[in-house]
């Protein structure tokens, strides 16, 4: 990794503006979950999956901050192929897939756990994660993809 990863403290403050101004982005410019999205948000864990917007984009927001834009392209967080990406209760998601009901139980989970984390807690223990174990392995992306697989199965 050509970024030390010892700098995520340092661009904290920089990836935090990042995070908060996409979300507002997303709850100003996305659409409410349906009813049956909504039970499927409760399903994930959702507390208050009513304040959740969804907003439909040709490609994921890309950070402005190159070391930050660095980092997330490293750790595979957002690449070519990312689908959908969850920003507090914002959720994006390429267009094409904003109807696929696996993709946005998965974003539901980790709307969840921002709530339960917060998004400075959400943001370090997801990146620390992803940085030991790797972005398939991180502990809170397979939470997401069990209880999507669980949720939509039912």
């Amino acid at each position: 990794m050509n970024l030390p990863f010892l700098e995520l403290p340092q661009l904290l403050p920089r990836v935090l503006d990042w995070v908060e101004a996409e979300e507002k982005r997303a709850l100003d410019q996305g659409t409410a979950l349906s009813p049956a999205a909504l039970d499927d948000a409760r399903a994930a864990g959702v507390r208050m999956p009513e304040s959740i917007r969804v907003c439909v984009v040709p490609e994921i927001p890309q950070p402005g901050h190159p070391k930050i834009k660095q980092l997330a392209a490293e750790l595979g967080l957002i690449t070519p192929q990312t689908i959908a990406m969850t920003f507090g209760f914002g959720i994006f998601v390429r267009t094409g897939r904003a109807s696929d009901r696996e993709t946005l139980v998965h974003e539901c989970v980790h709307v969840a756990q921002y709530e339960k984390l917060g998004v400075e807690g959400f943001l370090m223990q997801y990146v620390v994660q992803i940085f030991k174990n790797g972005y398939d392995n991180a502990p809170m992306e397979r939470e997401a993809r069990e209880a999507a697989l669980r949720i939509v199965s039912q």
